[in-house]
């Protein structure tokens, strides 16, 4: 992404819980780049496991025009421990007066994209070839934990056992 002209730290911290994730904008000769970095040995993981998400949403609501989701640019182990993730900035405004009818269709926007089953034949599921499938396809983390995924059946057998 060029060479980095620039960092301005947008906060730093985070949960003692969480990640202890910083946030910074870096200014690059290809335009500015949101970055988070952690300490924690598990981050570049972490970080890796994010960013296959918002692949996944990305392509997933490309279409709507309500929910957009950053593009990965990057992801990686940091030279002394932790990892980084670099996104693609985006220029975020406040939704003024139409706030509460906007925070309502995105919320429903995201609640259709996940309860919508993936097609059939889209996980590695036994059954997945003849009926839809519920999951993903590879551990993500809420903050330092790991979160298992996988494949099942219905909306309600994932929420319940996953």
């Amino acid at each position: 992404y060029g060479r980095v002209r620039g960092v301005t730290r947008l906060n730093s911290g985070g949960s003692e819980r969480g990640l202890r994730t910083s946030h910074g904008r870096y200014d690059t000769d290809e335009g500015p780049v949101f970055c988070k970095t952690s300490p924690l040995t598990c981050a570049a993981e972490a970080f890796e496991a994010e960013a296959a998400s918002l692949r996944a949403l990305r392509s997933a609501t490309l279409g709507s025009g309500l929910v957009r989701m950053p593009k990965p640019i990057a992801t990686g182990a940091m030279p002394l421990g932790g990892g980084f993730l670099a996104l693609e900035w985006l220029d975020l405004t406040p939704l003024g007066t139409s706030f509460p009818s906007t925070l309502h269709a995105v919320g429903e926007a995201i609640a259709d994209l996940h309860t919508a089953p993936q097609p059939p034949g889209a996980s590695d599921a036994p059954w997945a070839a003849r009926s839809p499938s519920f999951g993903f396809g590879r551990q993500t983390y809420l903050g330092a934990y790991p979160q298992p995924n996988g494949w099942e059946r219905s909306f309600s057998d994932f929420f319940v056992l996953r």
